[in-house]
């Protein structure tokens, strides 16, 4: 269970993360930098 947990909120991390930087915001990506 704990496994498929983690892998789930992988997915997230990483759908999210994909979608602030493909998002045409410098000020975004800045803060991401940061």
């Amino acid at each position: 269970m704990r496994e498929g947990e983690r892998s789930g909120s992988r997915s997230v991390s990483h759908k999210m993360v994909f979608l602030f930087w493909n998002r045409p915001s410098p000020h975004q990506q800045s803060a991401c930098l940061k």
